[in-house]
């Protein structure tokens, strides 16, 4: 038999090829989406929430573990590249297990969806709307990399990310929550998409040089690296620029995120060919922050404005 500290570091290993530092992308959208439809006062259950929070982290898992396949038999991942998913590259996961292990967590998604559709299926809820939203978002995650399409590989990454992670993933958890699509949810989904496809952004212009050489199309290899530095400032701008609107029209709270300014500031120093090879993960990290104090702030409001008057 083997020891416990033998099967500890073979679990360690597996999780860590998962990339749990990039789970943010979707923990933040669905806190973020039940805090606002519990501000608009929809009865948000807490056992609903944690149970989105086991199919989205699942489907997520899932898609992280099939598309760290795909890059690795695709020639994108290789020994030589800086940082990023190196578990295969470094051969401290086996690929077929690795594979396999997406797809369990996928069919653990897609059970956790049907159990729950059919919880609230004697209720209000749209559940066909509810199962197709979730169908979209989970096709796209594994389609990212995975033949036919490879989205990823035809400059289209980023559009996936950002539907995958901002409409159809808030809009999902609205549906399961209110039981069906909430019109509010639409305009959150930019600062919450831009915020999340800047992690997918700073991963791609750090892999310039090994993407070009795989023969696949991304939209940092179309910039290049200094026009791929600018746009990554300027898709920080536009979600702070957002979150203020709406923090002007809707929630003052949401002007919290003006305390995240200096970290955003150090995020764009940062953004140089001799540090890039952490800038998904530095930018996951922002992502958790900037997420955690627009949360923060739509639940502040009130007070915020008793204060005021």
């Amino acid at each position: 038999p083997q020891s416990p500290d033998f099967t500890a570091s073979v679990i360690f290993r597996y999780v860590y090829a998962l990339r749990p530092w990039s789970w943010t992308a979707t923990f933040i959208p669905l806190i973020f989406t039940s805090t606002l439809l519990s501000a608009e006062k929809h009865d948000v259950r807490t056992d609903i929430t944690v149970y989105l929070i086991f199919i989205t982290l699942c489907t997520q898992a899932a898609a992280n573990a099939i598309n760290t396949v795909e890059d690795f038999h695709y020639g994108v991942d290789t020994v030589m590249q800086m940082g990023g998913d190196r578990a295969l590259v470094d051969k401290t996961v086996c690929p077929k297990a690795l594979h396999r292990l997406g797809y369990i967590l996928l069919a653990s998604a897609v059970v956790g969806v049907r159990e729950l559709i059919l919880n609230l299926e004697t209720t209000h809820h749209d559940y066909k709307l509810a199962s197709g939203l979730f169908a979209a978002g989970a096709t796209l995650a594994i389609v990212y990399t995975a033949p036919p399409l490879r989205l990823k590989y035809r400059g289209l990454g980023d559009v996936c990310v950002f539907l995958c992670f901002g409409p159809l993933l808030m809009q999902f958890c609205a549906v399961i929550i209110t039981g069906e699509i909430q019109r509010s949810v639409n305009i959150y989904t930019v600062p919450i998409g831009i915020m999340t496809d800047m992690i997918l952004h700073a991963n791609n212009t750090r892999d310039i040089k090994d993407d070009a050489n795989a023969g696949i199309t991304t939209l940092a290899v179309c910039l290049g690296f200094k026009a791929s530095r600018i746009l990554y400032v300027l898709m920080l701008l536009a979600t702070y620029g957002s979150v203020f609107y709406l923090a002007y029209e809707q929630y003052v709270g949401l002007a919290l995120v003006a305390l995240s300014i200096p970290i955003a500031a150090g995020l764009c120093g940062s953004f140089t060919k001799e540090k890039v090879h952490n800038m998904d993960e530095e930018t996951a990290k922002f992502h958790m922050m900037f997420g955690l104090l627009m949360t923060v702030g739509i639940k502040a409001t009130p007070y915020i404005q008793e204060y005021i008057q």
